[in-house]
């Protein structure tokens, strides 16, 4: 016998090893479910006034009416009411094993989902927008097909369900937390009570569905109440609100574009107080102090900067302090300008080019992270002036995602999206 065909039994032996430990491999564990239910406040029912009127409400803990503003040759809008129609399960589900990079000493773990998927509604489970509560108490608030949902962030359950004219298109909190105001497809601005869910106020806008609404603090501005609200049409024209004063500001046309995105930075020292606007492929700048001041003559104060894009926007984000401005592109990328250099003429950063457009953009309170919403179903995070490729990606949502937002302390990341969905992520720097 030879040799080499001594090896044989050897190495038949080893097969056969190997085969046995393949075979003796655990199964995977099913992960946890845990199912609460939750109890909507009492209805609260509101009806605008009749054509021409303007009224006011007594108080804010016990409205008698409701004050509809219109700008010149709008009319008053229909009946809304406020109801607790919709009683949605929640489900809270156990989170995934961390996800830890040595490379970017980056954590981000999934900790909670809310939802289940809303189903029963008339135009669908689809939520287009997630926000996070001002105040000690943390709660996340959803806009979408059923109206407003607020979630408590602790236990999971929905505490409040605001079912409003239409389908809610977007979300905004006075920085207090009492006040919200929501957007919707039937061209107007609903404003409630948001400890009671009592509608307030009405904004009737021109004939055209509502994109964005936010509120705008102004200590020491031109306005008796110290805020205004900015709300933003599918024709890209923003309108401004002072709601206390029962007054509609005026109009501010950037031009056309396809976005619909704006962004403020009110709380910046005041030469970083931008209103920042998508025109096509171009992003607008507007030095807020001055703007107000010109109210009701928005349009007569011209941009401070024009920022040309590669290709039309898709969103764009100010961080807090009003030096950064992110910019996404049809071309699948985004931009990140400096502002603190009011010369520069080329974005400070150009983050990579994906084949998923990012359609929502959200800094952290620090503005150290930027974090992309994209219809691949992918969340990704992104270094403020670091490497240009993502710190990590984020799986776990089933369709598009629509809208993300950071805690006010940053530790936690809200998304949502087509699939009905908020899910939470824990954010650990090192």
């Amino acid at each position: 016998m030879s040799a080499r065909s001594c090896h044989w039994p050897r190495l038949v032996l080893v097969a056969l090893l190997c085969a046995g430990c393949a075979r003796a491999t655990p199964a995977a564990t099913p992960t946890p479910t845990a199912t609460t239910s939750a109890t909507p406040l009492p209805a609260a029912t509101s009806t605008p006034p009749p054509a021409g009127a303007l009224t006011t409400t007594a108080t804010l803990e016990a409205p008698t009416s409701t004050a509809t503003f219109t700008p010149a040759s709008v009319s008053p809008t229909a009946s809304l009411s406020v109801s607790d129609s919709l009683t949605l399960p929640v489900t809270v589900t156990a989170a995934p094993p961390p996800i830890i990079s040595a490379a970017t000493a980056l954590s981000v773990t999934q900790v909670a989902v809310l939802g289940p998927a809303l189903s029963g509604t008339v135009a669908g489970p689809r939520l287009d927008q997630v926000v996070w509560v001002p105040g000690a108490a943390a709660q996340i608030a959803v806009a979408g097909a059923p109206g407003v949902l607020v979630y408590d962030r602790a236990s999971g359950q929905l505490t409040q369900t605001i079912t409003l004219s239409g389908w809610a298109t977007a979300l905004t909190f006075a920085e207090h937390g009492t006040i919200l105001a929501a957007g919707t497809v039937n061209a107007t601005v609903e404003v409630f009570d948001a400890a009671t869910g009592a509608l307030r106020v009405v904004l009737a806008g021109p004939s055209v569905r509502v994109e964005q609404v936010r509120y705008l603090p102004v200590p020491g501005s031109v306005l008796a109440a110290g805020y205004a609200l900015v709300s933003q049409g599918a024709n890209n024209v923003l309108h401004f609100w002072d709601v206390a004063q029962q007054t509609y500001l005026g109009p501010l046309d950037p031009g056309p574009g396809p976005a619909h995105s704006f962004d403020l930075s009110p709380r910046a020292p005041p030469e970083q107080q931008w209103l920042a606007v998508a025109a096509g492929s171009t992003a607008r700048l507007w030095a807020l102090p001055t703007l107000l001041a010109a109210a009701p003559n928005f349009n007569a104060v011209p941009a401070v900067r024009d920022l040309p894009q590669p290709a039309p926007i898709t969103s764009l984000a100010l961080s807090a302090d009003g030096r950064w401005l992110a910019v996404s592109h049809t071309g699948g990328g985004v931009l990140l300008w400096d502002l603190a250099d009011s010369t520069a003429t080329t974005p400070a950063q150009t983050l990579d080019q994906l084949a998923a457009p990012a359609d929502r953009l959200a800094f952290s309170p620090a503005g150290d992270l930027l974090a992309s919403a994209h219809a691949d179903r992918l969340l990704r995070l992104w270094a403020v002036g670091g490497s240009p490729h993502p710190l990590i990606a984020l799986a776990g949502h089933t369709d598009r995602v629509t809208s993300v937002a950071f805690s006010p302390d940053g530790r936690e990341l809200a998304s949502t999206g087509w699939e009905g969905l908020v899910r939470v992520w824990g954010v650990v720097r090192p």
